[in-house]
């Protein structure tokens, strides 16, 4: 009896040990999944803050390629506006005074050519008119004189005809097509200006945007 009453203690506190060691193991398992929860959590946090930053950097290239492109733009917009300008400035002052000048020049020299035929042909049939020729040297001679005037007649109507036609019609027709030209440039230039403020906005709005998310996340860290 007093030998069971010595090992009563010892084994109650066997089983103490056994159950306190069963119950530390438990909590080990229990643990472990956890830590490794919290680790996967870390990871994506530093993962998601890293893709943020990276984000930001993205959308801020982005931008300024996008403004780079829309600046181009905008300069070859006035470079355009500056060329058709001068083009019709150019046809106005100097290539438009130029050919009315050098088809009046025609007109005026077709009319003097024309006025020596006529006044040759006046003074061969007053000649002949006085002496006496054989009538087919008479007849050949006036001929030809008639036939210098009515050539000379019809190249003062065609010169004529061009400069009517450079002044009513090729003239007036490039003036109007510059200034289309012009129209087009300048409205070309206006859009290009839109475009690189809403290039310039459409950044600004971005990188906000990315900022924003990216502080969101390194306030949650």
């Amino acid at each position: 009896m007093l030998r069971l009453f010595f090992c009563l203690p010892l084994c109650l506190g066997s089983t103490a040990c056994l159950a306190s060691a069963g119950h530390n193991e438990g909590s080990t398992s229990e643990r472990t999944p956890r830590a490794e929860t919290e680790a996967l959590e870390k990871s994506a946090e530093k993962a998601g803050l890293q893709i943020a930053q990276s984000r930001v950097e993205l959308v801020r290239t982005k931008s300024n390629r996008a403004r780079i492109e829309a600046e181009g733009a905008l300069e070859a917009a006035r470079s355009a506006v500056d060329e058709a300008r001068r083009a019709l400035v150019l046809q106005r002052e100097k290539a438009a005074p130029l050919a009315l000048g050098e088809a009046q020049l025609g007109v005026d020299r077709a009319r003097g050519r024309a006025e020596d035929a006529e006044a040759e042909l006046q003074e061969l049939e007053a000649m002949y008119a006085e002496e006496e020729f054989a009538a087919l040297t008479k007849e050949l001679v006036l001929s030809r004189g008639r036939r210098s005037l009515e050539h000379a007649l019809r190249a003062l109507e065609f010169e004529v005809h061009k400069l009517a036609q450079l002044e009513q019609d090729t003239l007036p027709t490039k003036e109007r097509e510059l200034v289309r030209a012009l129209g087009r440039a300048e409205r070309a230039l206006t859009t290009a200006e839109l475009e690189l403020t809403e290039a310039d906005l459409d950044g600004r709005i971005d990188l906000m945007e990315a900022e924003e998310k990216l502080a969101k996340l390194q306030a949650e860290e």
